[in-house]
Formats: C-alpha cells, structure tokens, sequence
C-alpha cells in the first residue's frame, strides 16, 4: 500500500497506535512510515506535526477526552484512543483545520479501521467537543498543583514531583510550558567550507527561512527541518544538526595543537566533528563507541573533514582498549535525555525513575574508565543532555570523592551565562535551548 492508497490520517492513527503500544521512538517512527508509505512532503510536514503534537499534549488530550466519554475511558480499546487522540489535537490546537472536517476524516478511518458501530462512538465524542464551549480548565476543576501541572501541560506525575523538588512549582510550571512549545532547530555551520554569512545567502536563494543564532557565531536557526534537510547541505558537509547546548561541551574541551582527544560515545558525531572543526593545528581525535553501526555513521560525518588524523574504534567505553594516554577527553555520555523533551516529547513517556538511577550508574563507570586514560594536567569533559541532579553533578560530586588526583575546573567567563555551581547547567525556559550540563575535569600534576 502507497501514499496514494492511504490518507495521511490513517497514517497517523497507524504511527499512534504503534506509539501507544511499544512507546516507539518517534525518530523511528516517522522513519518507518515515510520510507514504507512515501507520503509527499505537504503529508509529511501534517503527519509529523499532529503525531508530534498529540504525544506533547497526551495527558491534557485524555483527560479532555474521559470528561466527554460516558465510561471508563482506561478500558478504552487503544485502537480508539489512537483515532480520538489526534482528532482532538487537531480541533483545539490547530486552529487552521476545519474542525468538522477533522471530524469526518477520523470518522472515515474509524469506519475503515473499527467498523461502523466504533466509528459512530467516535463521531458522537468528536461533536460533543464541538459543543462544549468553553473547554473545562485543569487549573479551575484541579486543586492539586503537582497533578494540576502535570495534566495541564502532559507531563508523568513522578516527573512534575522530582522537578517540583528541584527547582521549586513556579519554576517546574514555566519548565513544562516551555517544553511544549515547538521548536526551531539549530545548524552548527563548517566555518571550515563556508562562512555563515555566505551559507545564509544560500538558503535565502533557496527559500528556506533561516536567521542567525544571537548565542554562537557559527550556529544558525531554522523552524522547517524537512524542507532544509532537502537542500542536500548536510550531506555536502557545510552544516551539522546540533542544538547550541550540545556544542558547549567542544568549546570547554578548547582543541589545542597537536592534542590527542578521545571522544567517549562519539555516536552519531555531532560533538566529534565539531572537534574536527576546530582550528587547532595537527590534532588526533580518537570516536569510541560500542555500536558498529552508529560508529559507521560517526565515520560518514567526519568525512568531509580531510587533513585530519581520525580513528574509530568500537568498544565499550568502560572497557577502554588504549595503551596510550590522551590530552583531551570527552565523556558526552548516554542519559535519560530530559533536557531534550522540546524536540523529543516522546522522551518523557519512555522514561521512568529506574531508568535515571540507572543512567547514573553507567555515567560514573564512564567517566571513572575514561579518567585513566587522562595525562597529567589534561583535561577531561564530562557532559549530558540531561536536567536530571542524579545523572550531573551528583555523578561529579561521586567522582571526585573517590578520585582525588582529580579537580573541578572553573567554568570560562565565555561561557559564564550557562553556568551554576561550578558546572554548566542550561535550563530549556531559561536559556531558549535543550537542557544540558557540563563539568571540567583536570588531572592534578601532584597530589598533596
């Protein structure tokens, strides 16, 4: 079955019921579907906003939805919550779609996917929604202001509590709010190939609506990736995908000449090659990661990078294979991802408290393996994409009680507007961008 055999709301009924029955990544997800079903690109853009936006909103959307269903809505078959769910995204947050068209659409693949007896539930609940003027409030039928957040802005209850327990409720309500906006995307520019001045230029001609980051010289912002992804500029090797957060790390590391880096988890490259960027003078830069295919595709980014001395090597990074000792190491090490839910919204429904604690235990093995392979007064870079105290700087504090030979560096003044304590911390709503954090490591010439 082709694009052309299939609605572009089927398609998204078929993403969410596969989404509400194994919590599919939705990278892997919309992968699946535009590779199997080759939608064009106006379906495309549809198809990823309303499975993206449902996901964002899912909590909201179900408590809206079991205050208009006459039974148990937790009993409700998924195959229903998946027609119903993003029939009522659309109606109260896609202002620009008739709603009785998507009324009638989803009706239409109800009847093609549950029959006409389902389908007549789901037309009933969608024209009752119509009727109901205004939408009940959580803020106004909610006392709870832990549960009040988390239906209101659809984030798990154990979540709103732990970040309530960190930055305190106002600070969590604005955290929530921020993270469900939409986001723009940021380009990190191979000011190697060309300026961002001249690449501007470029998708000006092209007609891609783009404009210069305010934070970093070499990073621009654009708010449509589909049609950027396009333009073939990523695959020419001009420009890499890469929040701004995400290439802190790299400029803490500061490349010097002749340094041999080790980047631990190197995978799919985005902080490799900006190493490779760099205007350091005869480096050696080392990928470690326990994936052949993800080092593969380390190995496909940093091609465009000739001139450099670049090594990959597969292993487990905490099991470290070298004899050698290095300048220069990144630990950018796997997490619970938190700090990523703007872009990734799938995140906060994949993750459970078990999954931190368990993340935390990776990231010390981690960064202690690595740590061995430091020289004297190197310097090493821990960092995650994660707000989460337990995966961050209670994985530093762990670290340097035990390994006294090492120091905490102070954070440079560049950077200074990110940092906290001694450690990178960017928070989403205040600082516009994923969250993230970052330690500097050295190792002491002597110890007293």
């Amino acid at each position: 079955m082709t694009a052309a055999d299939i609605s572009a709301r089927r398609l998204i009924y078929k993403g969410l019921l596969e989404f509400e029955q194994h919590k599919t990544r939705l990278d892997d997800l919309f992968g699946s579907i535009f590779s199997e079903y080759n939608p064009d690109n106006n379906a495309k853009r549809h198809i990823h906003n309303v499975i993206s936006g449902t996901v964002r909103h899912l909590l909201y959307i179900d408590w809206i939805i079991s205050g208009l269903y006459h039974g148990n809505y937790k009993k409700l078959l998924n195959k229903l919550k998946s027609l119903l769910r993003p029939a009522v995204y659309e109606i109260i947050f896609l202002s620009h779609i008739p709603p009785h068209a998507t009324v009638n659409e989803y009706v239409e693949v109800a009847k093609k996917t549950s029959g006409i007896s389902q389908s007549k539930t789901i037309n009933g609940i969608l024209r009752t929604l119509l009727r109901t003027e205004p939408l009940p409030s959580p803020k106004e039928k909610i006392t709870d202001p832990v549960t009040q957040i988390s239906i209101q802005y659809s984030f798990p209850l154990w979540l709103v509590k732990r970040w309530a327990g960190f930055f305190g409720l106002q600070e969590t309500e604005k955290l929530c709010a921020y993270l469900n906006t939409f986001p723009d995307f940021d380009i990190r520019i191979n000011e190697q190939m060309i300026s961002r001045e001249n690449f501007l230029t470029k998708l000006q001609k092209a007609g891609i609506d783009a404009r210069p980051s305010v934070k970093f010289s070499n990073f621009i912002k654009v708010n449509e990736m589909q049609s950027f992804i396009q333009g073939g500029w990523i695959a020419d090797g001009l420009c890499y995908v890469q929040d701004e957060s995400a290439s802190i790390p790299v400029r803490l590391l500061n490349p010097a000449e002749n340094d041999w880096i080790l980047d631990v988890c190197a995978a799919p490259g985005g902080k490799y090659t900006q190493i490779l960027e760099s205007n350091a003078k005869n480096i050696s830069a080392v990928a470690v990661d326990s994936d052949h295919k993800r080092l593969k595709k380390v190995k496909e980014n940093a091609s465009g990078y000739p001139g450099r001395k670049c090594f990959y090597v597969a292993a487990d990074g905490r099991k470290l294979p070298f004899k050698i000792k290095f300048d220069k190491i990144l630990v950018d090490a796997p997490c619970s991802g938190l700090g990523v839910i703007r872009k990734r919204p799938d995140i906060k429904w994949r993750r459970e408290m078990k999954d931190i604690v368990e993340f935390s235990g990776i990231q010390y093995d981690l960064l202690k393996e690595a740590a061995a392979f430091l020289k004297s007064k190197g310097k090493l870079v821990y960092s995650t994409c994660t707000i989460d105290e337990l995966e961050n700087t209670e994985v530093i504090k762990r670290f340097l009680e035990k390994q006294i030979q090492f120091k905490l560096e102070k954070i440079p003044e560049s950077l200074a507007d990110y940092s906290a304590s001694g450690f990178i911390n960017t928070i989403p709503h205040r600082h516009h961008m994923d969250g993230s954090f970052a330690a500097i490591l050295t190792r002491k010439d002597k110890i007293n």
